[in-house]
C-alpha cells in the first residue's frame, strides 16, 4: 500500500474526530520498516545501545549484528577488564565486514596483542571512517596491511605516542581528512612514503608530531585545501624517555615543504620547532599564526628566542601576501615586532579584510609589528583584539605616524573582548575611536568577574558604569555605533530523559517505538530509500514531514510513456527548483532527449554536484551535443558512473576521477584517440569496466591501464551501432591495449571489430 492510499485510509478512521494528521503519524510504526532501514537507525545509536536494541523482540535480536558504526571508548580504570572482554566479545559477535565507521579509544598497556587482534578484526578493506587514540603503548602496534591501500578510507584519525610503522606500499586513494596527533615518524623515506600516498586529501592536521627523525618531507596533494599544524614542546616526549619511543631533540629541525595548489586555509599554532615553506599558496585566504613562548623560555625570554620566533613568523606571512582572514596570537606580534629590520619587506596584504589577534592575553596597541600590518592592509574591514587591549599614554603619537589608510577609508568594524577597566585598556579604546573616521560599530565585552569575583551584583554594576564612561568618549566616525556586551557565566542543566518501560510482551515493547519518534536525519535516510515520487508524497503526512524531503540523497527520474512526457519534464523542472541538489549521493536519469537537449542540459547542471557518489545517465533520441558540467569530470567522490548516449561524448580537458571504481559506457562514440586515452588516464582507481557497442571508428588506438583493474566486460555488436553519424568501416579498427597487473576476469562479446591485445604483469 503506497502513501497515499495510506493516507487517505487514516483521514476516514478520523473524520469527524479532529484528528486526521495525527492519526497518519501515529499509524507508521517503526517495525513496519525493512530491515535495511532498521540497520541503518541502529547503526547511529552509540554502540551499547545498538546492542541492547537485540531485546526488543525476536525479529530485532540479529539486527544489530550488520551495524554499520562501532564506537569503543574505555572508561574508568577499574572498568577496563569488562571492557576488554566486552570489545573482545562484540569482535567475534558482530559482522566485522559491514563496519563502515569504527571508532576505538583506550589504554594499550600490557595487551597490545589483544589491541592487534581487535585491529585486524574490526578494520575491514571497505572501512570508510577511522579513528583510533591509544594510551601507554609499550611495543609498537601492528596495524593490517590492507588499511594503508584501503580503497574505500575517506577520513582516518590516529592518536598515539609512538612509532608509526609503516608497509612497503602505501596508497590511500580516497583518504580525504587526515589527522595524526603524537605521532613519532621513524625516518624520512617512510614519512615521504605516507604522504605521498595520499593523492585525494583535502584537510590534514599534525598535532604535536614528533619529527626528531625526519631532515625534509613534502606534503602535495592538488586537492588540498586546509593544513592544520600545532606542535608544543610540552606536548610531546621528552628526552628522558626509552629510545623505543625517541626523545625529542630540538636541534634536529626538520624541514617540511608544502605545496597547494588549491590550499585556502593554514593555521600554525606552535613553538617554531621545524621549519615549514609554502609553494604556490597565493590561494590561501584563511591563516592563522600562533607562535607560543617555548617552555625553556617562560622565565628567561632571551633576545635570541625572540628574534628565531620573529623570523619564523616573517618567513610565514611573506608566503600568504593574499590572505583574506589572519589570526595572530600576541607572542607572534610581540617577536615580530623586535625584528625591526624586516618590518619594511613585509608585504602589502590587499586583500586582507579580518584581523583577529590572540584570544589568550591582551596585546599592546603600539607594537611595531601590530601597526605595519594596519598599514599594510588598506582594505581591512574587522579587527578583533579577542583578549583585550591595552596602550600607554606616551605611545599614542605612534597610531597616528602615519595612520592607517584603513582607519579612513575601509575599518567598519572593530570587536574587544574581555575589557577590564584598566587605563591602558580605556586609553587604547580612546584613541581608536579617534583615529577610526568610518568606523560603524565597537563591539565591547566583559565579564562582571573581572571587577568584584565574589559579588556578582556588585560586579554587574562596575561593568554598567564602565561601559557609560565609555559612552561619553569623543568619536571621529558620527555612525559608529557602541555595543555592550554583558558576559555572565552560563550554567548548563541536564537534560532529564525519561524512558518508558513495558514488560508485558515483546510485542507492546516494539508497537511503543513510532517512526515519529525518530530524529530528522534518520528520517531522511528512510526517505532516501523510497522511490523519487514516494519519498516527495510523504511531504502531505504531517507539517514535520512538509519538508524532509527536500534533503534526500537519492533521486531516480525515469520517463514513462510518450504521452506523458510533458508532464514528466514539468515535474523534473520543478523538482530541480524544490530540491536541494547539494545532498544528493545517487542520481538517476532516464529520457528521451529530442528537441529538450537545453533543458537535459539544465538538469545535469543542477543535479550532478560535486560530492555526487552514484551516477547513472540514460539518454536516448539526441538530436545535439548534451553538456556534461566540467565539475562531474574532476569529481573526488564519485564511485560509480554509468552513461548510455547514442551521441559523441565530448570530453573537458582535465579529466581526473580519482574515486571511479565502476564505469560503463554504452553506445557512446569516441570522438578522437586523445579524448578516448584522456578518459582512461584519468581513471587511476578503476576496478570494473564494461564498454557496450562504443564506437571507436574515429580511435586508432587507446590504452586502457589501471592497477586495480579487476574485471572487464566488451560488447561491440555492429547492428546495434549508430550509422547516421558515419558507417563503421571494416578496414578501421582501433588496437587496444589492456595493461592489468590486477586483472582476473575478462569477457568479449561481439563481431571481432577492433583488435585486443594484453600486456599481464604478474
Amino acid at each position: 500500500m503506497d502513501l497515499e492510499k495510506k493516507r487517505k485510509k487514516m483521514l476516514c478512521k478520523g473524520r469527524g474526530k479532529g484528528e486526521g494528521k495525527v492519526e497518519v503519524e501515529s499509524s507508521f510504526s517503526i517495525c513496519d520498516l525493512p530491515d535495511a532501514i532498521l540497520q541503518l537507525i541502529i547503526s547511529s545509536l552509540p554502540t551499547k545501545e545498538a546492542i541492547r536494541t537485540s531485546i526488543l523482540s525476536k525479529r530485532w535480536e540479529h539486527l544489530w549484528r550488520d551495524i554499520s558504526k562501532i564506537e569503543l571508548e574505555e572508561g574508568e580504570l577499574e572498568e577496563r577488564r569488562q571492557f576488554m572482554q566486552f570489545v573482545t566479545r562484540l569482535l567475534v559477535t558482530c559482522n566485522c565486514s559491514s563496519v563502515k565507521k569504527f571508532s576505538l579509544s583506550c589504554i594499550v598497556g600490557e595487551d597490545a596483542n589483544l589491541v592487534n587482534e581487535w585491529l585486524s578484526g574490526f578494520i575491514n578493506p571497505k572501512i570508510e571512517e577511522l579513528s583510533l587514540q591509544f594510551e601507554e603503548i609499550p611495543e609498537p602496534l601492528v596495524f593490517p596491511d590492507q588499511l594503508f591501500t584501503c580503497a574505500t578510507l575517506t577520513e582516518f584519525k590516529l592518536d598515539m605516542q609512538h612509532v608509526l610503522k609503516l608497509p612497503s606500499s602505501v596508497h590511500f586513494r580516497c583518504l580525504r581528512t587526515l589527522t595524526l596527533s603524537n605521532i613519532i615518524f621513524s625516518d624520512t623515506y617512510s614519512t615521504q612514503r605516507l604522504f605521498s600516498g595520499c593523492p585525494a586529501l583535502e584537510d590534514l592536521s599534525l598535532i604535536d608530531c614528533n619529527l626528531k627523525n625526519v631532515e625534509v618531507f613534502c606534503i602535495y596533494s592538488p586537492l588540498l585545501r586546509r593544513i592544520y599544524i600545532r606542535e608544543n614542546e610540552d606536548d610531546m616526549l621528552d628526552e628522558d624517555d626509552d629510545d623505543d619511543t625517541g626523545g625529542l631533540n630540538v636541534t634536529n629541525s626538520c624541514k617540511v615543504l608544502i605545496v597547494g595548489t588549491n590550499l585556502k586555509s593554514f593555521a600554525y599554532h606552535g613553538d617554531c620547532m621545524n621549519e615549514y615553506f609554502l609553494v604556490h599558496s597565493t590561494l590561501v585566504i584563511d591563516a592563522s599564526i600562533q607562535v607560543q613562548v617555548p617552555p625553556e623560555c617562560y622565565w628567561d625570554r632571551d633576545n635570541t628566542w625572540e628574534i628565531d620566533s620573529g623570523n619564523f613568523t616573517f618567513r610565514l606571512l611573506k608566503m600568504l601576501p593574499n590572505v583574506e582572514k589572519l589570526s595572530m596570537s600576541e607572542t607572534s606580534i610581540m617577536a615580530l615586532s623586535r625584528t625591526t629590520s624586516l618590518l619594511g619587506q613585509l608585504p602589502l596584504f590587499c586583500n586582507l579584510a579580518e584581523l583577529v589577534l590572540d584570544p589568550l592575553s591582551s596585546i599592546e596597541l603600539s607594537y611595531a609589528a601590530l601597526l605595519t600590518l594596519l598599514r599594510n592592509s588598506p582594505c581591512l574591514q574587522v579587527i578583533e583584539f579577542q583578549g583585550g587591549l591595552s596602550l600607554a599614554k606616551g605611545d599614542a603619537n605612534c597610531v597616528f605616524d602615519p595612520l592607517p589608510v584603513c582607519f579612513s577609508t575601509t575599518l567598519k568594524m572593530i570587536e574587544i573582548n574581555g575589557i577590564t577597566g584598566k587605563k591602558d585598556e580605556l586609553f587604547a579604546i580612546k584613541i581608536l575611536l579617534q583615529a577610526a573616521s568610518v568606523l560603524d560599530k565597537l563591539r565591547i565585552s566583559c565579564y562582571w568577574f573581572s571587577f568584584d569575583l565574589d559579588d556578582r551584583r556588585i560586579g554587574l554594576k562596575r561593568t554598567k558604569e564602565l561601559c557609560k564612561q565609555i559612552l561619553k568618549y569623543p568619536k571621529r566616525s558620527m555612525d559608529c555605533e557602541i555595543e555592550f556586551e554583558y558576559r555572565k557565566a552560563l550554567w548548563s542543566r541536564g537534560l532529564l530523559k525519561k524512558r518508558k518501560k513495558h514488560r508485558k510482551g515483546e510485542r507492546k515493547v516494539e508497537s511503543s517505538f513510532s517512526i515519529c519518534d525518530l530524529p530528522d536525519v534518520i528520517l531522511q535516510l528512510i526517505i532516501s530509500s523510497l522511490p523519487t515520487k514516494e519519498a516527495i508524497q510523504t511531504s502531505i503526512l504531517s507539517k514535520r514531514w512538509k519538508h524532509l524531503w527536500r534533503d534526500i540523497s537519492k533521486i531516480e527520474l525515469k520517463e514513462g510513456k510518450p504521452e506523458e512526457r510533458q508532464q514528466f519534464m514539468h515535474f523534473v523542472a520543478r523538482l530541480l527548483v524544490a530540491c536541494n541538489c547539494s545532498t544528493l549521493e545517487k542520481f538517476s536519469l532516464t529520457c528521451n532527449v529530442d528537441k529538450d537537449a537545453s533543458r537535459v542540459n539544465e538538469w545535469l547542471c543542477g543535479f550532478i554536484n560535486p560530492k555526487i557518489q552514484e551516477l547513472c545517465l540514460r539518454l536516448y533520441g539526441i538530436e545535439e551535443p548534451l553538456v556534461f558540467p566540467d565539475q562531474l569530470f574532476t569529481c573526488a567522490t564519485l564511485t560509480n558512473f554509468e552513461l548510455d548516449m547514442q551521441h559523441v561524448f565530448n570530453l573537458p580537458s582535465s579529466v581526473h576521477f580519482q574515486c571511479l571504481r565502476t564505469l560503463t559506457l554504452s553506445n557512446i562514440i569516441f570522438p578522437d584517440s586523445s579524448s578516448a586515452q584522456q578518459l582512461f588516464c584519468g581513471c587511476p582507481a578503476l576496478e570494473d569496466l564494461s564498454l557496450i557497442n562504443c564506437n571507436l571508428k574515429n580511435v586508432q588506438a587507446v590504452c586502457i591501464c589501471s592497477p586495480l583493474l579487476r574485471r572487464i566486460y566488451i560488447q561491440e555488436n555492429k547492428d546495434d551501432m549508430l550509422y547516421d553519424i558515419g558507417l563503421l568501416s571494416d578496414t578501421i579498427r582501433c588496437k587496444v591495449l589492456i595493461v592489468g597487473t590486477n586483472l582476473k576476469s575478462f569477457t568479449y562479446h561481439g563481431d571481432g571489430m577492433n583488435i585486443f591485445s594484453f600486456l599481464i604483469q604478474p
